[in-house]
C-alpha cells in the first residue's frame, strides 16, 4: 500500500476517533439530572379556630435553632449499618428551623391562648416568646425498623424591665413513628404526625400555664 494511502488511513482513524469521543461526551452533558423533590411538613389544629382574649399575653415565636445533624435542607437518614446518609434530591422546600417554628405561629395562633402570635421583629412588643432547638429530625433505619424521629426543646421566656429573660418554663419532646415503608412520603407522613402530636401537648402545657403579665 502506497505511503499517502497510509497516511489517509491514519487521518480518517483519528477523525472517527475524534468524532465519537465528542458525540459521548455531548450525550453526557445532556443527560438529564434527577430532578429534586422538595417537602413541607404541616400540620391542621383539629377542632375550630379559638376567640383570642384581648388581655391575653402577645407571644413571640422565634425561627428555631437547629442541631447541626439536623441543619439541612437535605433529608437525613440513618441507615441500617449506621451510615448517616444526607439527601441531595429529596430536601425540604425552607430550612427545617423556619419550617417548624411557622407551624408553631399557626398553630398556637388558632389555640384561643395569646392575643396575637406573631416572629420576631415585629413593632409590637411581646410579652412572652418562644424558643426552640430542633434536636433530632431524621429517618431511622437501623434495628430493622423504618421510623420518623423528631426531637426539640422548648423555652418560654418572659422579658424583664431590665431587659433580660426570664424562664417561665421548659418543655421536651422526642417523637418516634413507625413508617410502613422507607419511602420519603410515609416519612414526611409520619413527621407530620410527630409534629402534630408535639403541638397538641405543647397546647395541654400551655393551656395549664398562669401566665402573669
Amino acid at each position: 500500500m502506497p505511503a499517502m494511502t497510509h497516511y489517509a488511513v491514519l487521518i480518517a482513524t483519528i477523525i472517527f476517533f475524534l468524532g465519537f469521543s465528542a458525540l459521548s461526551g455531548c450525550a453526557s452533558l445532556t443527560r438529564p439530572e434527577p430532578e429534586r423533590r422538595h417537602y413541607l411538613l404541616q400540620v391542621q389544629r383539629p377542632g375550630p379556630v379559638l376567640e383570642r382574649p384581648m388581655e391575653a399575653p402577645i407571644l413571640a415565636v422565634r425561627s428555631f435553632r437547629t442541631a447541626p445533624a439536623a441543619d439541612s435542607r437535605g433529608i437525613v437518614t440513618i441507615r441500617s449499618d449506621g451510615l448517616v446518609q444526607r439527601n441531595f434530591y429529596d430536601r425540604f422546600f425552607v430550612p427545617p428551623g423556619e419550617m417548624l417554628a411557622g407551624q408553631f405561629r399557626i398553630w398556637l395562633g388558632q389555640s384561643g391562648l395569646f392575643s396575637l402570635v406573631t416572629g420576631m421583629g415585629m413593632l409590637i412588643e411581646p410579652d412572652l416568646i418562644l424558643e426552640g432547638y430542633i434536636q433530632e429530625l431524621h429517618q431511622d433505619l437501623s434495628h430493622g425498623k423504618q421510623r420518623a424521629v423528631m426531637a426539640m426543646q422548648m423555652l418560654l421566656l418572659r422579658p424583664t424591665r431590665s431587659g433580660d429573660m426570664e424562664v417561665v418554663a421548659q418543655y421536651d419532646f422526642n417523637q418516634i413513628v413507625d413508617l410502613p415503608d422507607t419511602s420519603i412520603d410515609s416519612l414526611v407522613n409520619g413527621w407530620n404526625l410527630a409534629l402534630k402530636h408535639i403541638l397538641v401537648d405543647l397546647e395541654n402545657s400551655l393551656r395549664d400555664q398562669s401566665f402573669q403579665i
